[in-house]
């Protein structure tokens, strides 16, 4: 007989004869690790553009989102940064955060 075993006896009523092994239930899917969800907001570099009269002028980029990726919140710091990396294909070296929100 295992750890994950009960015994319960046949007949509680009268004296105890027999006893029946059950397991003990177990589920079939394991609930999942809880998970957040992350959005990646993408700052680029402005650009500098040369107008018509030889002035040079920033042109204001654009916001590049990517997500939501559902990321487990049991993962640490360094495994998350390497998930950031993966989904934006850099290195995690390579990452610069302006913020946390």
């Amino acid at each position: 007989m295992t750890d994950d075993q009960v015994i319960e006896p046949a007949d509680l009523s009268g004296p105890l004869d027999a006893v029946t092994v059950v397991p003990t239930p177990t589920s079939l899917d394991p609930e999942p690790d809880p998970t957040f969800e992350l959005l990646l907001t993408l700052l680029y570099p402005s650009k500098c553009v040369c107008t018509s009269n030889w002035k040079t002028k920033n042109a204001k980029p654009e916001l590049e989102n990517k997500g939501p990726y559902d990321i487990s919140i049991k993962t640490g710091w360094d495994a998350f940064l390497e998930i950031i990396a993966n989904k934006l294909s850099v290195e995690h070296t390579d990452l610069v955060f302006s913020s946390f929100e």
